[in-house]
């Protein structure tokens, strides 16, 4: 089995994947999406699975940027949004 020009030891299936990040109330919330390709290759047709994950873990950025939330607990130095 090959990926790309590369071959690889498990079994790769066309899978379409999305994202998307929201801030209700001042809080990061990441959404992902994924759907294998159904045997009719239509996503449309498919099982999409969607998965929400909070943002809790702020990682300053340069001064004047904003920063960036990601995935993970809250740092001990009041990091929590």
């Amino acid at each position: 089995m090959t990926f790309g020009n590369r071959p690889c030891g498990f079994n790769v299936h066309p899978v379409h994947v999305a994202s998307g990040r929201t801030q209700p109330e001042g809080k990061w919330y990441l959404y992902a999406q994924a759907c294998p390709l159904p045997g009719n290759g239509n996503y449309i047709d498919g099982q999409w699975d969607l998965w929400c994950i909070a943002c809790d873990r702020l990682i300053p950025t340069l001064p004047g940027c904003a920063n960036v939330c990601i995935p993970g607990r809250s740092t001990a130095g009041g990091n929590a949004r």
